[in-house]
């Protein structure tokens, strides 16, 4: 007879499904993945590999296209698209957990690496490597599932969960080695790395009700115009830059992603007023939210009809 999990389990199981989710996507299938559609969120990092054919992607407005043993890492500042594909093609999307990708990479680099992946996003994998990581892929989405239709209980399904995470550590460092093959250089971790890397993850957390350069810079003790300054240093946008590309960023994929009303948007992203909000999202978009969700909709009815 299966008994009710515990709280702890509860725990452990929502772990294990935040951790990783897996979709296949091909012409034919493309629930996930329309055209048109932005398909990554704030909260997440995601891995696309082009199993077969050839996919195109628009990044923040630029296109890049993938043939099979494409891989295109994208981080969650990052607006990502698919344009079109072909008939045959085929592929496979790994969205994983934010704060876990972010901490095994720090585990043997510095935030310098994180920004290298953000501006050097796509490789092309040789045969050998695409066979590894696909493999790789295989046996997680395989624990993945044993994990959660399994009927563990107590330490057995801890132990399920560390078998989990550390499967997936290993496909995420042959993902990163890939990348890092030809980037020879090493950087050590300094104060003013671990400076960054807390305001992105705080900001990752707070968007939707912090957007004040004070308050990140409060949480490190740091006086606003120093706090900036670092950020400026280490990523080449000041703070409020990527206060200001975060939100907007999370105003554009609720605006594309959900069928709430603007008003319930402007009090899910904790503004004042919808005016406010609309004022907010002109000031750096160039059109309303309004305008903005009817642009989006048309575009993703017009790629699907290709």
């Amino acid at each position: 007879m299966q008994q009710k999990l515990s709280e702890t389990d509860n725990t452990y199981m929502n772990k294990t499904e935040n951790m990783f989710r897996f979709a296949d996507v091909s012409k034919q299938n493309m629930d996930i993945f329309s055209f048109g559609q932005v398909v990554n969120r704030l909260d997440r990092c995601g891995v696309f590999i082009c199993k077969k054919g050839e996919v195109v992607l628009m990044v923040n407005g630029s296109t890049i296209t993938l043939h099979k043993g494409g891989l295109y890492l994208y981080m969650p500042s990052v607006m990502l698209r698919p344009i079109s594909a072909t008939d045959d093609a085929e592929g496979v999307i790994a969205s994983i957990d934010l704060d876990y990708v972010v901490q095994g990479i720090l585990k043997v680099t510095s935030i310098e690496s994180i920004l290298f992946l953000r501006n050097n996003p796509s490789v092309q994998m040789s045969d050998a490597e695409f066979d590894k990581i696909i493999t790789i892929f295989d046996i997680v989405r395989q624990k993945l599932a044993d994990t959660e239709t399994g009927n563990y209980e107590g330490i057995m399904h801890k132990f399920q969960f560390e078998i989990l995470k550390s499967i997936g550590q290993v496909a995420l460092y042959e993902i990163m080695s890939i990348f890092f093959a030809n980037k020879t250089e090493d950087t050590m971790t300094s104060k003013k790395d671990i400076v960054f890397f807390k305001f992105l993850a705080s900001l990752y957390c707070n968007y939707k009700v912090q957007r004040d350069v004070s308050f990140y810079a409060e949480e490190q003790n740091l006086s606003p115009r120093y706090f900036s300054a670092i950020v400026k240093e280490k990523s080449g946008n000041s703070a409020l830059q990527w206060i200001v590309n975060v939100v907007v960023g999370g105003m554009k994929q609720m605006l594309e992603r959900s069928d709430m009303s603007i008003k319930d948007i402007a009090i899910a992203m904790n503004f004042p007023t919808q005016s406010f909000f609309g004022k907010y999202f002109k000031q750096y978009v160039g059109i309303s939210p309004k305008d903005y969700r009817l642009k989006m909709h048309k575009m993703n009815a017009s790629l699907k009809k290709k």
